[in-house]
């Protein structure tokens, strides 16, 4: 392995809670039911419209788009908050990069929060390549961005391990026919990962060093 693609909402960044409280101002605005981040965390993993599609009604799914616009309104205010790496994720990631793999991040949150959080929540870390969700690019688990991040850094499928906490990773590093393994302290429960597919999994952030 030469590099690993990370997701970032539930596999190297805690975001729930910021993502929650966003959610629950703009389903005020629409006279929606507020949620808890635990029932929240189950919706996560496809964007701000498919968090949008999965919380609002049949009734109201043609508000949808409109939403995401004052969610990202509310969410630009408070999206670094309370959102944090999780325990043993920086230090594991630096201790890749002193072993010279490349670090790379593939998320379906909108391209500019991806990239803002990178810069104020990897201290000492070096990420090559962020990728989040674009206008001019679907999103997971469509393997488009981790082609793009293969082509930018100049790798093969078989050099690069992608790591993530949801079905829509593993859909997505299938696609794109490279190697997979799931962390088990994301948005998804390692039943629900067995469930689609996933046979390799890790507990711990620092457990990726002997997995490799």
């Amino acid at each position: 392995m030469k590099a690993i693609i990370f997701d970032m909402d539930g596999t190297t960044l805690d975001t729930l809670e910021d993502i929650t409280d966003a959610c629950n101002l703009t389903f005020k605005d629409y006279g929606l039911k507020q949620y808890t981040p635990e029932e929240m965390r189950e919706k996560l993993g496809y964007g701000f419209l498919g968090l949008m599609k999965s919380c609002f009604p049949e009734t109201m799914q043609d508000k949808c788009e409109e939403a995401v616009a004052v969610f990202s309104k509310y969410y630009a205010d408070i999206y670094k908050n309370k959102t944090k790496p999780y325990d043993g994720i920086l230090e594991t990631m630096k201790l890749l990069q002193e072993r010279k793999l490349i670090l790379a991040i593939n998320s379906n949150k909108d391209d500019y929060y991806a990239k803002e959080l990178v810069k104020v929540k990897f201290p000492g870390v070096s990420i090559a390549a962020c990728y989040g969700k674009r206008k001019d690019m679907p999103g997971k688990p469509d393997p488009s961005a981790v082609f793009e991040i293969l082509k930018e850094l100049n790798l093969n499928k078989e050099d690069v391990l992608y790591v993530g906490d949801s079905e829509a990773d593993y859909n997505t590093a299938k696609n794109a026919g490279i190697a997979f393994v799931g962390v088990t302290w994301g948005y998804r429960n390692k039943e629900t990962l067995k469930e689609c597919g996933v046979e390799n999994f890790i507990d711990r952030p620092q457990e990726i060093i002997n997995y490799l």
